[in-house]
């Protein structure tokens, strides 16, 4: 089981690009990328009168669920899209510009986590895990105006154990030029500030969380025991080595009548103290902050965001096909060796001499999701490459050929084309495409000098025209080579037999 999960890290790695690429980003997120403003205009018709002072946008959650060939949900994760009213995006363009990247990065990132988790997903379902593994985020709006937009993201993530975690990260932009507002703008970091703030953010985290006043009642009401806890101590170096190292570590959103501040789970020192949120406000902590934010917001202590919520999209399914093919082709290399496909001809034996030369890869040759894999005996003139394809139907591994020498082999991605030989010949060559398990010869081309000139094209005559013309067109096609020239994956040194 081990050997095997070191191959298919090994696959999974060589395939991360490429199986973002093949799943691509949802269609919401390329709607994203082409501008949202039409379409926000008829979701949010909200005037100039209306809006005032505030910014008008809109968030939409995008739920994303892995599922195998049965259907079942195995993991489960989401990302939120913005959108500004037409009229803030065109009185905002930095903050438009910064939304707008914010939903690429929001729609890759998640596609990339849950790509990235899936080797530990299917560990878990091997060993006999029934649930779904989550990464299911919240957004809380919490300030747009002309100085502030602010809000929080909070992330619980389930993959497996007794409980998940909550954790939370935070975004506060400046709608003028749609670049991040830093700490210290807003607090005035002094040499006293590591040393109070963290007391403060204490005390209001127990002050303003009445469910915490049963299970900190010692710390309540006796300072000796408020001062040697271990719930103090751990808060404390936290927020301490935040301040000390850049408050970047610590979550907190600019609100309109001061600074909320959250904490994910352990951060009191115990899952069961939870995670936790607080607020200072400017004008019960004057001396923490500075005038720039406190002083330009002192009126607007009851003002509300201006948002929407749109109606959740539907769910993107990303299906297993990928990863069930390297789950099997993991499962099929490890005991590849023992028992290794071999061809014979005219140039030798075709059998390993060892596991480290044997040379695999997975690639996407055909246009659907499910990927292919490669595997080569050596380099030698009488090693082709061996072409494999994966079933999700019957669930199993099959050869469907051994092309060209030296274990070397060109393909082009996704269009089924390949050159059953290790270069581009220019006199006689042949170009094939390859399908769902079959392949089939897509052209050819020849040269006979035996009895003056003759020039073939898929078996009939032609010109040296035709030929260079020909060769030229199939130049201009993306070939690469189906093992990476820079760190081709060794079966051995997967399987941990290597020297």
């Amino acid at each position: 089981m081990k050997s095997r999960f070191m191959i298919r890290q090994l696959l999974l790695l060589f395939l991360c690009s490429s199986i973002i690429a093949s799943a691509a980003l949802p269609a919401s997120a390329k709607e994203a990328k082409r501008g949202l403003g039409k379409k926000l205009g008829k979701t949010l018709e909200t005037t100039q009168e209306e809006s005032g002072d505030h910014v008008v946008y809109f968030f939409r959650n995008h739920p994303v669920e892995l599922q195998n060939a049965d259907g079942k949900v195995l993991f489960y994760s989401n990302y939120y899209e913005l959108g500004l009213d037409p009229e803030t995006a065109g009185s905002y363009p930095g903050l438009a510009k910064w939304v707008h990247s914010y939903n690429e990065d929001a729609a890759a990132s998640s596609m990339s986590f849950l790509e990235h988790s899936v080797s530990d997903v299917y560990e878990m379902f091997d060993s006999g895990w029934e649930y779904a593994f989550e990464s299911e985020k919240t957004l809380i709006p919490v300030r747009a105006d002309s100085h502030v937009f602010s809000f929080i993201e909070g992330t619980s993530t389930y993959l497996g154990g007794a409980h998940g975690v909550i954790n939370y990260s935070s975004v506060n932009i400046h709608p003028e030029t749609g670049e991040e507002i830093p700490f210290d703008e807003v607090f005035d970091c002094t040499d006293n500030l590591p040393s109070d703030l963290p007391d403060i953010l204490f005390r209001a985290i127990l002050e303003q969380n009445e469910d915490l006043v049963d299970y900190f009642d010692d710390l309540m009401s006796d300072k000796q025991a408020y001062q040697d806890s271990f719930e103090r101590a751990n808060f404390f170096s936290l927020v301490y080595k935040a301040l000390q190292t850049g408050p970047v570590s610590l979550t907190w959103a600019l609100d309109y009548d001061g600074v909320r501040f959250y904490f994910n789970d352990y951060s009191l020192g115990s899952y069961a103290a939870g995670a936790r949120n607080c607020t200072l406000k400017f004008a019960e902590y004057p001396e923490l902050f500075t005038s720039k934010y406190s002083a330009d917001t002192a009126s607007l202590d009851s003002a509300l965001p201006n948002v929407k919520e749109e109606t959740q999209a539907e769910p993107e399914i990303l299906h297993t096909y990928n990863y069930d093919a390297v789950y099997a082709y993991a499962s099929f290399l490890e005991y590849y060796a023992d028992q290794p496909s071999v061809q014979e001809n005219e140039f030798g034996n075709d059998i390993p001499e060892s596991e480290m030369d044997i040379r695999v890869n997975v690639i996407y040759l055909d246009e659907d999701e499910i990927p292919e894999l490669v595997i080569a005996n050596g380099e030698n003139p009488e090693n082709p490459v061996h072409l494999f394809s994966y079933s999700p139907e019957r669930m199993e591994v099959n050869e469907d050929g051994a092309f060209s020498m030296y274990g070397k082999m060109y393909y082009e991605e996704g269009t089924g084309f390949f050159l059953p030989i290790y270069y581009m010949p220019y006199g006689n060559g042949e170009v094939l495409q390859y399908d769902k398990g079959t392949y089939r010869l897509k052209e050819s081309w020849s040269m006979d000098f035996s009895d003056g000139e003759a020039y073939f094209v898929n078996g009939k005559k032609a010109t040296r025209d035709d030929i260079e013309r020909i060769y030229d067109a199939w130049l201009e096609h993306s070939f690469r080579p189906v093992f990476s020239e820079f760190r081709p994956i060794l079966l051995g040194e997967a399987l941990g037999t290597g020297a």
